[in-house]
């Protein structure tokens, strides 16, 4: 098997980065915890929703799904439905938001390559 990064790599990178630049914009300061959460549920619960419909949709039509993508169950929307609630449980660390992303990239490193995951994440028999 071969991976890359696709044309749809890119748009999903453009929506993740646009999304944190709006964030950025926002006046952070005075907003609550829940609020900022609801918020971040109310905005996805349309990529939820047509997440779900896909999935039923694809399993219904026998369609064709390759499994090496997203897996036999996820989709496309249920990945941008999770930047938000992402993004809101960031902005809620204050000054320490680049402290979770940098986190985030070693935990995957040590995971995918010393523990040597990457293998089994790339290549792995799928059920």
């Amino acid at each position: 098997g071969t991976f890359g990064v696709s044309l749809m790599d890119l748009g999903v990178g453009a929506i993740v980065y646009c999304d944190a630049v709006s964030l950025s914009s926002k006046s952070r300061s005075k907003r609550r915890h829940r609020t900022v959460y609801a918020e971040a549920i109310r905005k996805t619960l349309p990529l939820w929703a047509l997440g779900t419909i896909r999935a039923v949709l694809v399993i219904a039509l026998n369609y064709q799904n390759p499994i090496e993508e997203y897996g036999k169950h996820w989709n496309f929307f249920f990945t941008l439905g999770l930047i938000p609630p992402s993004l809101a449980f960031l902005e809620q660390l204050g000054s320490w938001h680049i402290v979770y992303p940098v986190v985030m990239v070693v935990h995957q490193a040590c995971f995918l390559g010393y523990l040597k995951l990457q293998d089994y994440v790339l290549f792995g028999e799928r059920t």
